[in-house]
């Protein structure tokens, strides 16, 4: 930890995808011009809504990560809690470790997806995507989830602070709290009004961190910090 700290005070120019990031920057004494923010980008050729979000049944998908600040456990606890309520809610769980061995009972789990297999089968056939994260730099997964018109449920983790808004695109709850994550789930499982109205304005506004936004902007604060600009 305290050689992470010491980077971040190194008086270089640094690039952060996201406003908590810089914020992080700024508060480690970097100068203000050293510090810039360049919004990550998405794939919206590949990641978009492909079935319409108001037919989608309750369901949920993952994106699971074996350390422990991805709060997997936190995530396999609120789906328990789910279930009781729902005992035959689909939830499909994705990612490159090998399938955990205390993943909850009836949860499908899909090893290493081709970006094909996850865009058209996991995310476009789910109506809510869960993000259990303690906290995230900027939070891809959620946000190419939204993109392809899932409904998001998350902890407030930081990262996903720039494209998500709770009550206006996803409904987020403090980290490491699995009833109030559980708490969100089973409302927007239960209303389909909202779960749908989430969905469409988290796709509508995701469409933002396009990479031709993106690209340009990583361009000019190279071209800042080299003179070029």
């Amino acid at each position: 930890a305290a050689r992470v700290d010491a980077t971040w005070r190194m008086p270089i120019p640094k690039i952060c995808v996201s406003q908590w990031l810089r914020n992080l920057a700024l508060s480690f004494g970097n100068p203000a011009d050293l510090v810039q923010h360049v919004p990550n980008g998405i794939d919206l050729d590949t990641f978009r809504v492909l079935r319409p979000i108001a037919e989608r049944e309750p369901s949920i998908a993952m994106m699971y990560g074996a350390a422990p600040w991805k709060g997997a456990q936190d995530a396999f606890r609120a789906l328990e809690i789910v279930r009781r309520s729902d005992p035959a809610i689909p939830v499909t769980m994705y990612g490159i470790w090998p399938k955990p061995p205390n993943l909850p009972k009836g949860v499908r789990y899909v090893r290493r997806p081709s970006r094909q297999r996850l865009v058209e089968e996991i995310l476009n056939n789910s109506s809510v995507f869960l993000c259990p994260s303690w906290s995230e730099g900027w939070g891809l997964p959620g946000a190419e989830a939204m993109a392809c018109g899932a409904a998001l449920v998350s902890t407030n983790n930081g990262g996903v602070r720039d494209y998500a808004a709770h009550g206006r695109n996803a409904l987020l709850s403090t980290p490491q709290d699995p009833e109030g994550l559980a708490g969100n789930l089973l409302t927007v499982l239960e209303d389909r009004a909202l779960r749908t109205l989430l969905a469409e304005n988290g796709a509508r506004s995701i469409q933002q961190f396009h990479w031709n936004a993106s690209v340009p902007q990583f361009e000019a604060a190279l071209q800042l910090w080299t003179g070029q600009g």
